[in-house]
């Protein structure tokens, strides 16, 4: 009985660890794609496809989503108020509007 409780703490406080790691990536994840995003629209510049993809799969490893390269419209983490796809549309608007 001893050794079982020894091992559910184990497993516990693994978890636990595990947990706090995640959520120290999402932060971080969110931490860099909000001055990424910012430092673009700051600039007046258009955000490129291949940043937006790594900030997806930075967003995938973070959240441990297994969908990472997919053609998934999942654009739920919000930055700044703003959808990360919605972010993409806004600069490309911009640049599309200063170019007239």
């Amino acid at each position: 009985m001893a050794r079982e409780m020894a091992d559910l703490r184990r497993v516990n406080a693994k978890l636990r660890q595990d947990n706090h790691d995640k959520d120290n990536a999402l932060q971080q994840y969110k931490v860099v794609s909000e001055l990424t995003l910012g430092l673009y629209r700051e600039l007046g510049k258009e955000v490129p496809e291949n940043a937006l993809q790594r900030l997806s799969a930075a967003q995938a490893i973070a959240t441990g989503s297994s969908h990472v390269g997919s053609e998934s419209t999942n654009n739920s983490i919000d930055v700044d108020g703003e959808e990360v796809g919605a972010a993409h549309i806004h600069s490309n608007t911009a640049a599309n509007n200063s170019s007239m």
